[in-house]
């Protein structure tokens, strides 16, 4: 009974799916590698477009930039506990840290079905005293006030809302080369990146911003400067502004000035 009530909804899916494909002018993916990876909504009479997100900048403008503490550096993540987030990375790199920089802490704001797991990591890693948990945090930018080094770890991403709200706190972000991410940062610029599943190429990253906090600053501020001038709601509603206006005119051959 019960696979055949996965049958039913697997082909309700399809169906849905394929009414979707059917009605639809174009889709919308929130970065170019995904628009790139995902060729073939084309062949379903629709065009993939890219147009990546935006969020409430408003908040960040007032976050505390901090000066990196060399030999106390704080570093965060932002994360749902799952394990595409891959946060276990953040703990194996945590250790590596302390090793080579004893005074470092690292903060985890967010909660999953992961949490235990990693929790477990950070008991039998020893790390009790170096790796904390804040689980759901509502006030990000608070959170983000009192971190140094900002990290993503995702196995895959669209476009990330953490990795804007990072770079327009004005903090050094430092995210796995996967997905939107290398579109949102200029390497050495405004972040840098590791190799996704590298716990220990993303340890040997936060020891070389800790090391050289006058280039940190830089990539932060420019990190914080993109963040403004690109990835705010305002800028990204214009976007799909543009965006259905023009599919607008090209379907009905007629402006929406008219």
């Amino acid at each position: 009974m019960f696979w055949i009530s996965v049958a039913v909804m697997a082909l309700m899916a399809v169906k849905i799916c394929s009414e979707i494909y059917r009605m639809s002018v174009f889709f919308i993916a929130v970065s170019s590698r995904m628009q790139r990876s995902c060729p073939r909504i084309t062949l379903m009479r629709s065009t993939l477009v890219a147009s990546r997100n935006g969020i409430d900048l408003e908040h960040f403008k007032n976050v505390n930039p901090r000066l990196l503490n060399s030999r106390e550096p704080r570093i965060g993540i932002v994360a749902n506990l799952r394990p595409v987030k891959n946060v276990n990375l953040f703990i194996r790199a945590a250790e590596e840290v302390v090793a080579n920089c004893p005074g470092a802490r690292f903060s985890i704001a967010g909660d999953g079905d992961c949490r235990r797991e990693l929790e477990v990591l950070v008991e039998n890693l020893r790390l009790q005293n170096i790796v904390r948990f804040c689980g759901v945090v509502a006030d990000i930018p608070a959170f983000l006030s009192k971190v140094d080094v900002a990290i993503i770890c995702s196995d895959s991403e669209g476009f990330s809302n953490a990795v804007i709200e990072y770079m327009a706190a004005g903090k050094v972000v430092i995210a796995s080369r996967v997905g939107g991410n290398c579109e949102a940062l200029e390497e050495d610029v405004s972040g840098l990146f590791f190799d996704p599943g590298a716990f220990h190429d993303l340890s040997t990253k936060i020891l070389q911003v800790i090391g050289t906090p006058s280039q940190a600053r830089t990539m932060a501020v420019n990190a914080r400067t993109v963040a403004f001038e690109k990835y705010s709601n305002k800028v990204s509603s214009s976007s799909y502004e543009r965006l259905y206006e023009h599919y607008f005119e090209q379907r009905t051959g007629s402006s929406v000035n008219q």
